[in-house]
């Protein structure tokens, strides 16, 4: 019934969870939970989601370095590779680090079935090169499945980047495409 105007000044070097209580009188009105996004933290605090990720973008050799540094030394590896690779260094933000914390959001939400988005074929796909120009997705009339043989019944995805085209297909029919075709 009450409508509660309660301004809190957030410092810029504060990032993580905050909690705000509001009392009156020893009696707690209001309680909740706030995630504070820190605009230079990596799009997972999972040191192994940040690996796996790396390690679809770097050439072997540099995995390879990631891999025997301490944790420590391994963000620190990756933040001056991520700021190697902004595109205009006289913005605040790296806009290459934004297009990956896009990136990782968007097959988390999006192809997250039966793991985590970005663990998945076509999350790593997305993850390297970003939403495919146009997508031909092979499915029957009678219901989501192609009918290759007598036999065979599955689902088909292309996804299709000017000169690249991979191919997505559930031959297991349980709703995980895996990539059975580059081009």
């Amino acid at each position: 019934e009450l409508l509660l105007e309660c301004p809190v000044i957030i410092s810029d070097d504060m990032s993580g969870d905050l909690e705000i209580h509001i009392q009156s009188n020893s009696k707690n009105i209001f309680t909740s939970s706030v995630s504070i996004y820190d605009e230079s933290s990596l799009w997972s605090k999972d040191i192994n989601s940040i690996l796996g990720v790396m390690s679809y973008i770097l050439s072997y050799s540099e995995i390879k370095e990631l891999y025997g540094l301490s944790e420590q030394d391994q963000r620190i590896f990756i933040n001056n590779y991520l700021d190697s690779k902004d595109p205009d260094r006289s913005t605040n933000k790296n806009e290459f680090l934004e297009i990956i914390k896009f990136r990782y959001r968007y097959v988390n939400d999006n192809f997250s079935r039966y793991s985590s988005g970005w663990t998945t074929d076509r999350g790593q796909i997305y993850i390297v090169y970003g939403p495919p120009e146009s997508i031909e997705s092979l499915v029957s009339s009678s219901g989501n499945r192609m009918t290759v043989s007598a036999n065979d019944m599955f689902n088909v995805e292309k996804w299709y980047y000017g000169d690249k085209i991979f191919v997505f297909s559930d031959e297991r029919t349980f709703g995980e495409m895996q990539l059975v075709k580059q081009f």
